[in-house]
């Protein structure tokens, strides 16, 4: 019989003391995040079980893809870290998985899953149908975190995607603005064409045109952001952008090609991240509720946990308008105090 791999083995592996695994898997500060990752994906790998071998439910699997957890783009580190924060706070243990592209699209069962007895699984952000396939599989309970898929009948905490875009778009209708257009591919992701939808749908009650040439895509379909943008001939005096970081991006850009924001054109964005701030005119935007969504996310698990055969449905969690000074008014010209 194969011998318990203790936190002792973890840490000889990776050359740490057993003080950090320790501090690592039960969620403790005073750990890089890079370092707990990695001691988290050495526990998965080599079949360490924990706590778990005395009550498996106070495990939690967490599977990201690593295409979420590149360091600058951190959102989905925080939400996790917030995932984290929450099971500590009742008794439990997070588990990550990051998964890799390669295996994404040579879909086998997670190694959390494979050696691991859990509580229940959380899988943050969307994966491609095969990847999701395999985790939709197991029998734990399970909740999608910030995304829901429709092929699977399967409960989801998302932030308020739709209506929360279509708040951005009125308010800069409200501002004045009537050519407005949208940055984003829409097929890369669902939340994108929620966000999108939201855009559609402010612009069509208002009696606005959509101009397909308004459309500009952010990233490829592998979800590798833009850094250069194809302008239209004639520009709209607004965008909304899919999120903090495209916005981020596409502000340097026209910056790049003399275009001022918001002076020649106004520009919002999605999530509230260190983006917004980083832009330079920092950004109106939408304030995910991120904390939120991870607590929603695990009262639905425990809830699952407690009556295996009940569902939550897709529970949506509202997000914030934060109004900065990336938005130009056109409608009332105000005279300057300064």
């Amino acid at each position: 019989m194969k011998k318990n791999v203790t936190m002792s083995d973890i840490a000889q592996q990776l050359k740490v003391s057993t003080v950090t695994v320790s501090k690592a898997l039960s969620g403790k500060e005073g750990v890089s995040e890079e370092t707990r990752q990695k001691i988290m994906k050495t526990a998965a790998e080599m079949g360490y079980s924990g706590k778990s071998a005395a009550n498996p439910n106070r495990v939690i699997g967490v599977v990201v893809s690593e295409r979420y957890m590149c360091i600058k783009n951190s959102f989905y580190w925080d939400m996790y870290q917030c995932l984290v924060q929450g099971l500590s706070d009742i008794g439990c243990t997070a588990l990550l998985e990051v998964v890799t592209k390669v295996s994404e699209s040579n879909p086998s069962m997670p190694n959390l899953l494979q050696n691991q007895q859990m509580g229940g699984l959380v899988v943050l952000g969307s994966f491609p149908k095969g990847y999701l396939d395999q985790l939709v599989s197991t029998s734990l309970p399970l909740v999608f975190l910030d995304f829901y898929d429709w092929r699977y009948d399967v409960d989801a905490i998302i932030s308020d995607n739709l209506y929360c875009s279509h708040r951005l778009t009125n308010y800069l209708i409200q501002c004045g603005h009537k050519n407005i257009g949208y940055v984003g591919n829409i097929y890369a992701l669902g939340n994108i064409l929620d966000r999108y939808l939201g855009y559609y749908k402010a612009m069509t009650e208002n009696r606005l045109d959509i101009r397909k040439e308004w459309i500009l895509d952010d990233r490829d379909i592998e979800d590798r952001l833009f850094t250069d943008f194809v302008l239209p001939d004639e520009l709209p005096t607004a965008f909304v952008c899919d999120c903090d970081e495209t916005a981020y991006n596409f502000i340097s850009f026209l910056s790049k090609h003399h275009i001022s924001v918001p002076e020649d054109i106004s520009i919002v964005g999605f999530d509230n991240y260190i983006y917004a701030t980083q832009t330079n005119p920092s950004l109106t935007t939408i304030a995910v509720d991120i904390r939120r969504m991870a607590e929603e996310t695990i009262r639905g698990l425990q809830y699952k946990m407690e009556n295996p055969a009940s569902r939550i449905g897709i529970k949506v969690v509202p997000g914030n308008l934060i109004v900065r000074d990336s938005v130009q008014s056109l409608s009332t010209p105000e005279t300057s105090h300064h």
